[in-house]
């Protein structure tokens, strides 16, 4: 008979200042935060006017790969990776929580998906100690576990999930639970972007903006854009297109078309069309506008209209 397993909620390996002891309390006592100057000033006007809320991650965003592991997602297959999630491979709780929750080659069942993703998050997985929160996060009916999940989600961004720190700041950007603390949700949203989670860099963007700290909004702006935040760098686009910095607007407006940012890809068609920043060239302009239409941008679909 396997030794009892401990409490993931009562395990982690960092523990940020802040969270309550007991879910639903907002206490701010004896908070330790984080220290985050800002070193550099400087006024430039490029607004972030939108907000990138990311929902909650679905399971196969962060399993999508194990299922394809599988030549054939049957009784079979779903028994062996649980032994092996048994015998300490994380990557196959992941594998077998995605199989309960999607119900795929399986009875759909959120219970044997948590307790799948509660073993992974015990051998060490950030996926797993996130991918867990969501799924008490996503109760109907029920009260939040605020303590059980921040807690989860500290050990999901401790270990290198982006994602989780992204959840935790806007847990603290929202008072999610827990009392409005805007600098340690930016300690929170710094993390996730320096781990490549473009909704951290925005979420770090915004904080930044309503600071007045303009030149690190920027910053972090950029670095959402690189990371993959289409429309990120749609709006660093149109500042620098204000600015008459075309051929560097259409290379920003080209990212975000590759990254189905839809409103980009109509942008970057007028300008290719017309020759603007970058060389004209009328079926590039027209692969562009049907991109955009196929998108649901209005504008790309009204373009092809008007060049029949």
């Amino acid at each position: 008979m396997p030794p009892p397993q401990p409490d993931v909620t009562q395990t982690s390996t960092w523990t940020p200042p802040g969270i309550p002891e007991q879910d639903g309390a907002a206490s701010t006592g004896g908070w330790i935060r984080p220290d985050w100057r800002h070193t550099v000033r400087r006024d430039l006007p490029v607004p972030l006017d939108a907000d990138e809320r990311r929902p909650l991650r679905d399971p196969r965003d962060w399993a999508i790969a194990a299922l394809e592991g599988c030549a054939a997602v049957d009784a079979s297959c779903i028994a062996t990776s649980e032994s092996r999630c048994r015998q300490g491979d994380s990557g196959s709780c992941e594998w077998v929580a995605a199989v309960y929750l999607l119900g795929t080659g399986s009875e759909r069942s959120r219970e044997k998906g948590a307790k799948a993703l509660e073993h992974g998050c015990l051998l060490g997985s950030a996926t797993a100690c996130s991918a867990l929160a969501d799924v008490m996060e996503q109760r109907k009916g029920e009260a939040k576990p605020v303590v059980k999940t921040t807690k989860l989600y500290q050990m999901g961004c401790a270990r290198g999930d982006g994602y989780a720190c992204f959840r935790l700041g806007r847990r603290w950007e929202r008072g999610d639970g827990v009392a409005i603390d805007l600098t340690l949700a930016l300690a929170m949203f710094r993390r996730g972007c320096d781990l490549g989670e473009p909704a951290s860099c925005v979420g770090a963007a915004r904080i930044c903006l309503d600071r007045n700290d303009r030149w690190a909004a920027e910053l972090f702006k950029q670095r959402a854009c690189d990371a993959g935040s289409g429309m990120t760098c749609r709006i660093l686009a149109e500042a620098l297109s204000k600015d008459g910095l075309n051929e560097q607007a259409a290379a920003r407006y080209a990212m975000g078309c590759n990254r189905d940012d839809f409103r980009s890809c109509a942008q970057l068609a007028l300008q290719t069309c017309e020759g603007v920043g970058v060389r004209r060239d009328a079926e590039r302009c027209r692969e562009l506008l049907q991109k955009a239409c196929d998108g649901g941008d209005e504008r790309g679909c009204e373009g092809l209209r008007q060049r029949r």
